[in-house]
């Protein structure tokens, strides 16, 4: 829908959208209408990367009995070895598009063949032996389950796209056979089967380098946040919500992308980055020099600086930084942030607390476990609109800096990202997205 719009003029944009897209133009829409800083999306972590690479196995494996079905009536072979060859072929030229070691999405491939044949056999034996028992619905292997078997292979190559950077990681084969179990333990998973399908899972790299034209490939943007910043980027149970999120979802869309939300940390954001597990990363990230030293910035989107937060009772007592930079004050932070850079770089007596969640970090200040919290204006800004018992300590604001969307470098992504958020400033959308997540009853 587009607001304030009549019919005619929603047509009109539309066409002009799909012209546009056809043309491979990079688009840029006011999306403000369109969706609320509120709309949560799904956020996924490692845990669910991998686990819906097994669901996918699973179901893949799943289909096998009603394929076995299919063949039956007919005595159709049960191994296809052209079709095999085929299929292997397209995943290994796919996995080329997707920058993934060819020969170990091959393997993959190879071996869910193997285990379909495993189970056909197995079911067709035991139909000789004991009389025709299928009791699942009566599919046609052209019309229902070939598509379906293709459609879960493309699934799958995206799946294994986006855990290709986790599979090198010491802890993967472990983590990986423990999801296993539970999730392939049953539907003729044998334990060997389980292994080897860790196994070749382990082998699976990203062999060539972030860039546009690998995303379009996979078809997905992924976009790393610690989710633990509103208004900008807030996990809220598996889903994650704010003005950076939707920002991020519209950049990703107008490129021709799928957006996909990875949970990270402040502590390991860069980190991943520049391990290629992300595309992009977002939610209130502040530029600084270190952070340009591997990683390419966007546009400016805002500018905040780092100011005070504590109990309102204390704002006579901690009206200036003197007060607050006194050994009887404890001064909480999150990890690995500016936030900790700044405490670090400018207290000299207060006792400093790190704590690992940035959600519940002012919790801390409420219940008098610590007493301020050295953050940016605009965090401040919709805390004390939340919680009534804090307030802004100090008028001054320290290191003002910009925050943006930052990427890896030497992708070309400036290509497309830095000219489509240009316009969404110039056209004052990201404030707009901030407002509304700043002041969520204003306007609605």
């Amino acid at each position: 829908m587009f607001e304030k719009c009549n019919w005619l003029a929603q047509i009109h944009w539309l066409l002009l959208w799909l012209c546009l897209l056809s043309f491979g133009v990079v688009a840029y829409a006011d999306v403000s209408p369109l969706a609320s800083t509120d709309q949560q999306v799904q956020l996924v972590d490692e845990t669910d990367l991998i686990s819906n690479v097994l669901k996918l196995a699973g179901a893949r494996l799943d289909l096998m009995p009603a394929v076995a079905a299919a063949k039956w009536p007919t005595h159709a072979s049960i191994s296809d070895p052209t079709r095999e060859a085929i299929v292997i072929q397209a995943a290994r030229d796919r996995a080329r598009e997707l920058g993934l070691a060819p020969e170990a999405v091959a393997e993959f491939f190879a071996l869910q063949m193997s285990l379909a044949r495993k189970v056909q056999e197995q079911l067709t034996t035991h139909w000789a032996a004991q009389g025709f028992d299928y009791t699942g619905p009566a599919l046609t292997l052209a019309g229902d389950l070939r598509p379906r078997l293709d459609q879960l292979t493309g699934d799958l190559l995206t799946a294994l796209y986006l855990i290709a950077p986790l599979a090198a990681r010491s802890e993967f084969s472990t983590r990986t056979e423990t999801l296993a179990a539970n999730a392939l333990g049953t539907h003729g998973w044998a334990s060997e089967d389980r292994a080897a399908l860790v196994a070749t899972l382990a082998q699976l790299r990203l062999m060539a380098p972030s860039t546009i034209q690998r995303a379009r490939g996979a078809g997905v943007l992924r976009i790393g946040t610690p989710a633990d910043y509103a208004p900008f980027s807030a996990r809220i149970e598996s889903d994650v919500q704010g003005s950076d999120v939707v920002l991020a979802s519209a950049l990703s869309h107008g490129i021709g992308l799928k957006p996909i939300f990875i949970k990270s940390s402040w502590k390991t954001l860069f980190d991943e980055l520049t391990e290629d597990r992300f595309d992009i990363v977002i939610g209130g990230v502040s530029i600084t020099p270190a952070r340009l030293a591997v990683a390419q910035a966007g546009p400016a989107l805002f500018r905040s600086g780092k100011t005070a937060v504590g109990r309102c009772i204390d704002q006579t007592q901690l009206a200036t930084f003197a007060d607050i930079d006194k050994p009887s004050i404890r001064v909480i932070e999150n990890t690995g942030g500016t936030n900790e850079a700044f405490a670090r770089n400018h207290l000299t007596s207060a006792s400093l607390i790190m704590h690992p969640d940035n959600r519940t970090v002012f919790a801390e200040i409420v219940a008098r476990h610590a007493d301020v919290m050295f953050t940016d204006e605009i965090e401040i800004a919709l805390i004390t609109q939340k919680e009534a018992t804090l307030c802004r300590l100090l008028k001054e604001a320290f290191e003002p800096a910009d925050k943006t969307f930052f990427y890896q470098k030497n992708g070309h992504w400036e290509d497309v990202i830095d000219p489509w958020l240009s316009t969404a400033v110039n056209d004052g959308l990201p404030a707009r997205l901030l407002q509304q997540a700043l002041y969520p009853s204003v306007g609605r």
